[in-house]
């Protein structure tokens, strides 16, 4: 006991260390708990591990502090001696009543705890851990669940148990998200948590269905609370048969009923019918994600009301915004995707992440007021009050469609006439398709030196071309029977075009984050470069420590360098804890391996299963079209922010 807490108080003071700060012994005595005398000898001691193993030193500074004197590889390193240490200074009430929530979590109906065993538990004081214990029953309580302490009981628990199921469901996936795997093992590391993430993906494969990161994640702790809690004896409570009613006429009803038996046979415990309602519920809630056709599995079944109250939505936005998108079927089936589970996420008070929110609202002013106009359909139709982070999504679907629409292009005039009626030319062809934003014109003679593919639309006035899908005869003087004409040849050329255009999966939408980002970066230096976007996939819990070394690692083996500018670095996937993409365009090109590049993709993905395995696949498949040529790199390379980034490549 005294060595693991010896070891409890080294993490900890390591960790206020980490965090880079000058700190003085009052205030780690005040962090950990301990006297000063003991935080004295407990420095001392950790300095001379430190100088022993060359690990850095603890410097003193009389009527100043401490602080860690260690470089960012020797601060790797001591991350991994102490696995569990915080690299951040936590507040102090926020890290004790984490904790606190941890331990009654955990704890058994038939062995509860006192006050005085919390303490101990966490190696404080009694007064402390009071403290920190009264702030848990209040966190509790803002979830409607009641934590007292009686008399010759210990700490007791009053609570609806799909209170308590949602609580503790949001704390694994909320408070420990920089770890989910260690979360889970510090929750129910006796049971088989693994195998129920398994089950989770054969039943998914077996119905043709792909939920989201996120999602999926939710579903399968969702699961293994209710196993945990069911082999305990603690059963959901009858729900309202009109709720009831309402879930059970969805396949996600028959999924949810396919995962039960299969549950129920594995782990020998009756689930009752409830108990798989309340798993199709948070199912309906889900980001389910589709193939770039929009079509989604055979679970979901779009029924006649959600396909007009869709269709009503575009109608609206087509008619505030004076542009027509009622023909576009990627906004459709986007839209049917958001809109079912925000549905139920909206009925039953589940919430999305609204990293968007503010960039949307500030940079699409327009479009984001437009969408306020289908408030009232939501409550028409379906009797549920939207919340400003839905209208976020659905106005980001239709930012992405205008621009979809409105996309501009570069063309080419090829002519013979002589100057004034080439410039008049150019001039009314311009004038009739504002979407050019620029129209070279170009002599016959000269045709040889300009390449005609670097151009979406040819225009010429000289019939004896090679033959080509992009180009359009027009005559010199364009009366408006041939303006008209060529307005309907334009069309069908970029119509044909955007359909014969890859766009990125709805699978892969989940690789992607603003916070994975790095544009138009000033550094200079491959290593450090490496370094910032890992750490980025670090902070966000999507890879382990040591995947920086992976990736230097693979760098040594391989080059990653693949033309065009462009780089595609990654480590080894048993580094991975969630497959995310990590973008980086820098203003000045760097030297890599043995070309010059500006443009970085680190991957870090698992391929797990046959579902991770897929997405990568796709991944790939629309990395090859963005990065084919330099005109489509040099697109990447002029976008401004993380978020613009975002924006197009879910375009």
């Amino acid at each position: 006991m005294k060595a693991e807490k010896d070891n409890y108080y080294n993490r900890k003071i390591m960790g206020i260390l980490l965090d880079g700060k000058t700190v003085t012994y009052g205030v780690l005595s005040k962090e950990t708990g301990m006297s000063e005398r003991s935080i004295r000898n407990k420095v001392a001691e950790l300095g001379k591990l430190l100088e022993e193993e060359d690990l850095g030193s603890i410097q003193k500074k009389p009527h100043v502090g401490i602080w860690l004197s260690a470089d960012s590889e020797r601060k790797g390193k001591l991350k991994e001696r102490f696995p569990e240490v915080r690299t951040g200074r936590t507040a102090e009430n926020t890290g004790r009543t984490e904790e606190i929530l941890r331990l009654l979590f955990g704890m058994e109906k038939s062995k509860p705890m006192t006050l005085s065993q919390l303490a101990d538990r966490l190696y404080l004081s009694i007064p402390t851990a009071k403290a920190g214990f009264e702030n848990a029953v209040r966190w509790f309580a803002e979830r409607n669940i009641r934590i007292s302490t009686v008399k010759n009981r210990g700490i007791c628990v009053d609570a609806d148990e799909g209170d308590y199921r949602l609580a503790f469901r949001k704390f694994i996936l909320e408070k420990y998200n920089q770890d989910p795997d260690e979360s889970m093992k510090a929750f129910f590391g006796r049971m088989d948590f693994e195998r129920i993430r398994r089950i989770l993906i054969d039943v998914e494969e077996r119905w043709h269905l792909e939920f989201g990161d996120y999602s999926f994640r939710e579903i399968w702790v969702c699961l293994t609370i209710a196993v945990y809690r069911m082999q305990r004896g603690f059963y959901l409570q009858q729900i309202p048969q009109d709720e009831l009613s309402e879930i059970t006429k969805h396949k996600e009803y028959d999924f949810a009923a396919d995962l039960s038996d299969i549950l129920s046979e594995e782990y020998h415990i009756e689930i009752p019918a409830m108990e798989t309602a309340s798993l199709a519920g948070v199912i309906l809630c889900a980001n389910i994600v589709s193939d770039q056709t929009g079509e989604t599995g055979t679970v979901l079944d779009y029924d006649t009301k959600l396909k007009e109250f869709v269709k009503e939505i575009i109608v609206s936005m087509s008619v505030i915004l004076e542009e027509d998108l009622t023909e576009d079927p990627i906004l459709y089936n986007g839209l049917l995707q958001h809109v079912r589970p925000a549905i139920f996420r909206l009925r039953y008070g589940y919430e999305i992440k609204d990293e968007m929110i503010g960039y949307v609202k500030s940079t699409y002013k327009q479009v984001y007021r437009a969408v306020w106009s289908v408030m009232p359909l939501f409550e028409q139709y379906f009797d549920v009050k939207v919340t400003d982070v839905e209208l976020t999504y659905i106005a980001l679907y239709v930012q992405v469609a205008l621009e979809r629409k409105a996309k501009a292009f570069k063309a080419v005039l090829i002519t013979q006439a002589n100057n004034s009626y080439s410039q008049l030319l150019a001039m009314k062809i311009q004038k009739a398709i504002p979407r050019i934003t620029d129209l070279m014109t170009v002599r016959k003679q000269d045709l040889k030196k300009k390449d005609l593919s670097d151009y979406r639309v040819a225009f010429s006035t000289v019939n004896d071309l090679p033959e080509g899908k992009n180009i359009i005869y027009v005559p010199v003087v364009l009366d408006d029977e041939a303006e008209l004409r060529m307005k309907l040849q334009v069309k069908t050329i970029m119509e044909n075009i955007d359909i014969s255009e890859e766009h990125l999966a709805v699978a892969c939408y989940s690789l992607l984050s603003p916070k994975f980002m790095l544009i138009q970066s000033d550094l200079t230096d491959k290593t450090e470069i490496l370094r910032e976007m890992t750490q980025r996939l670090l902070e966000e819990g999507c890879v382990k420590a040591s995947y920086f070394e992976s990736v230097l690692e693979r760098e040594k083996s391989t080059t990653t360098s693949i033309g065009n500018g462009v780089a595609i670095p990654h480590g080894y996937s048993s580094g991975v804890k969630q497959s995310r993409v990590c973008i980086c365009t820098l203003k000045k090109p760097v030297l890599w391996n043995d070309e010059m590049v500006d443009v970085i993709f680190l991957l870090a993905v698992r391929m797990r299963s046959s579902r991770e395995l897929k997405d990568l696949q796709l991944f790939y498949k629309y990395f090859i079209k963005l990065t084919e040529t330099d005109e489509k790199v040099n697109r990447l390379r002029k976008i401004p922010s993380g978020a613009e980034m975002y924006k197009f490549l879910i375009s």
